[in-house]
């Protein structure tokens, strides 16, 4: 995977992001045995690896599901000091809150799937992942949110939105929502300027 996301990040002249998470719902993984707090673990530790991966020099990694000795891998990525990583996770809930503090950025997805998170719950978020960034001495970082395609337009919810320090915003488009074809060439075509 690291190599794969490296070679694409070349060809692409640096704009690949990799968003990564546990998985969702938690019953699909579950249900083939697998300890949801395992899959948090493993993914903790296959981040730093793709992180050492991502530097093209040679490293050790000694961790609980993984062990490495004297591996490097080639190619680097075009982007310095790496690919970007989003984390991905259910608001509320601390875990991937506190995980997104070591990484690049934090998409965060309401527990009302697929209702996109209110400006309260946003509120909430964006307070608590200051609160992990000044505990870490971090910089800011990425926060991309999901808006139901019907809010294209609302102007004072996407200038709230940036306010909160959301940078980037996608427009969900799913069987629950009745959109016309237009609507979405035009949402497309517009974009929005204020975010």
């Amino acid at each position: 995977m690291a190599k794969e996301l490296a070679t694409l990040d070349i060809l692409s002249g640096g704009i690949i992001i990799l968003g990564a998470g546990i998985g969702s719902p938690p019953s699909d993984f579950t249900a083939f045995g697998m300890e949801y707090k395992k899959m948090g673990e493993k993914l903790d530790e296959a981040l730093e690896v793709l992180d050492l991966c991502w530097k093209g020099e040679i490293f050790n990694f000694e961790g609980k599901h993984c062990q490495l000795k004297d591996e490097r891998l080639l190619p680097k990525p075009f982007q310095n000091p790496r690919i970007p990583i989003l984390i991905g996770g259910y608001w509320p809930g601390n875990k991937p809150f506190i995980r997104r503090a070591r990484w690049d950025g934090m998409m965060p997805v309401s527990k009302q799937c697929p209702k996109p998170l209110t400006i309260k719950e946003l509120r909430e978020l964006t307070s608590f992942i200051k609160k992990e960034r000044i505990k870490h001495n971090e910089k800011k970082g990425e926060l991309l949110v999901q808006l139901d395609i019907s809010e294209t337009h609302n102007t004072q919810l996407l200038s709230t939105m940036n306010n909160l320090g959301v940078t980037w915003v996608f427009f969900a488009i799913s069987p629950f929502n009745k959109v016309s074809i237009e609507e979405i060439k035009q949402t497309i075509v517009n974009g929005h300027p204020q975010l």
